[in-house]
């Protein structure tokens, strides 16, 4: 990176492995020889706050922190405190910076650095037309893209450009060319320029370590092995049990799935979809679930008997429903985004705002056919809601003998999930348990205060006054937050995105953890 005179990198090593520490020791080293003298570094907003004190503390880095609020009054990117800034990519793509930012007076940053660069999200559609979001324009402009529409010009662009992410490439080849894109917007200017650029060439620019692959002086690895192993456990066996709900749901689940299908209908099938994701994280889980869609078909049903809404008018709606869907406005988010990409909606995280709506969608298309999904809905719902009523939880009750195990007796332990709902149920069963006071948790639902303080409380000795042994978050939630002072970490259910399988892993998988294993 050093003796590029013009530095355009694409930083892609594992999660935890120091891309923070590697971006100040080049931004340190440029500032001492003076190649570099403006340093703007652009993170998500859970991530500002890392990045100035791991700067202060490891480079003594006088970073300053620039809100919406900061240019109210002046522009915070114009004289003292701003050569070395960090902000939030989303308060950057906000008028009132983005603005600012644009100021003939600003003068040109010489290093800009994008965290979790896979957040520049680019698509392209199958009918070959590309979606670029807010936050990726805004890159492009700060990296020189010339072919931009005028309010996302900016009369300058970066000399240095340095892109941060572990996941750089999610399987889908347009959003990993849109990222080599930002390095050289001229030479890369197509998919095809770039399907043949020199590997020779893409190496000057590109560099991915695995933590496995990374050793001490003296050649030891340089981080912990890492141990994963499964667990299973057995459903309960009776005509009400959890075995007959399993069975119940997965016939549910494959005959509207089928349908929908043959019928093309994504958001149906993507409605079908929820239902089995948290049949797999919970018994809780998925009693909510069905409680709300049972919800929404009374509310349909209601309206369409009251005359309160016609047929015509309903399956306009639906309709509606169902296209934003289609076009890419609600998405699968727990398939297609990682956990640092997943943000809030109302106090919510995105995936679950969106399958609440999704929720709402039917594949019925008149009265009689939405009566009888609700007779099928109201079968699954009453044996869900006898078997939570049993109070055995066949996979929470393996949870207990786990902890129980000599081995993790005592120890401090992580548990994920997918969902809020889980989280909740979690936390009153450890609880319940004798551990009241000893479970800390985060969900979408918290701010970033509320969110640290759960931390700092898993954080402190779970011997004393105020600590807690258990930490229970969603995977959004604890987006930045790094565990490795822990060596346990539970998957309560698991992700079908491997990468937020790996970026939970990364939590306690990281630099600094000083067990010889993690589980």
């Amino acid at each position: 990176m050093l003796p590029q005179p013009r530095l355009r990198f694409l930083l892609a090593d594992d999660a935890g492995a120091g891309k923070t520490i590697m971006t100040g020791l080049y931004v340190r080293e440029g500032l001492t020889r003076r190649t570099l003298r403006r340093v703007l570094v652009v993170a998500p907003a859970g991530l500002v706050g890392n990045w100035q004190r791991e700067l202060r503390q490891l480079f003594r880095l006088g970073f300053t922190i620039v809100t919406s609020a900061d240019a109210k009054e002046r522009n915070p990117f114009i004289g003292e405190g701003s050569d070395l800034v960090v902000v939030s990519i989303d308060s950057l793509r906000g008028p009132r910076l983005f603005a600012a930012l644009g100021d003939p007076k600003v003068q040109p940053y010489d290093l800009v650095v994008f965290d979790e660069a896979h957040k520049l999200a680019c698509h392209r559609d199958p009918d070959g037309k590309i979606r670029a979001t807010e936050r990726y324009r805004l890159a492009e402009a700060i990296a020189g893209v010339r072919e931009l529409p005028d309010e996302y010009r900016l009369p300058w662009s970066t000399h240095h450009l340095l892109l941060l992410t572990a996941t750089p490439h999610m399987g889908k080849p347009y959003p990993y060319y849109a990222l080599w894109r930002l390095l050289e917007p001229d030479m890369l200017s197509t998919q095809t320029a770039f399907e043949q650029f020199p590997p020779e060439a893409r190496e000057r620019c590109f560099i991915r370590r695995v933590k496995e692959e990374m050793l001490t002086l003296s050649g030891d690895p340089l981080y912990p092995q890492r141990l994963c192993d499964t667990h299973s456990y057995a459903l309960n066996q009776s005509a009400v049990s959890e075995q007959a709900l399993y069975d119940r749901t997965t016939a549910y689940i494959k005959h509207y799935y089928n349908l929908a299908r043959m019928w093309n209908r994504q958001a149906a099938r993507f409605a079908v979809m929820i239902f089995q994701r948290r049949l797999a994280s919970s018994t809780w889980a998925l009693l909510c679930s069905l409680r709300k869609r049972k919800a929404k078909l009374d509310i349909a049903v209601d309206s369409l008997r009251t005359s309160l809404v016609s047929e015509e008018e309903w399956f306009k709606r639906q309709k509606a429903l169902q296209q934003k869907v289609a076009k890419g406005r609600i998405v699968d988010v727990l398939a297609e985004q990682t956990a640092d990409e997943e943000g809030t909606v109302h106090g919510q995280e995105a995936h679950e705002a969106n399958e609440d709506a999704v929720l709402g969608t039917f594949l019925a298309t008149n009265l009689a056919e939405l009566l009888t999904e609700r007779e099928e809905l109201r079968e699954v719902l009453a044996l869900a809601e006898a078997v939570h009523a049993q109070g055995h939880d066949s996979k929470f009750e393996r949870l207990r003998e786990l902890l129980s195990a000599p081995e993790y007796r005592d120890q401090k332990v992580i548990i994920y999930t997918e969902h809020k709902d889980t989280v909740d149920f979690l936390v009153r069963s450890l609880e319940g348990l004798g551990f009241a006071g000893q479970v800390a948790s985060v969900h979408g639902g918290m701010n970033f205060m509320e969110r640290d303080a759960q931390v700092e409380r898993f954080r402190a000795p779970h011997d004393k006054d105020g600590g807690a042994r258990f930490f229970v978050g969603t995977d959004a939630a604890a987006e930045g937050i790094n565990l490795q002072f822990c060596w346990i970490l539970i998957n309560y259910d698991v992700p079908w995105n491997p990468a937020r399988l790996e970026q939970r892993m990364g939590r306690i998988h990281r630099y600094g953890q000083r067990r010889d294993r993690v589980a």
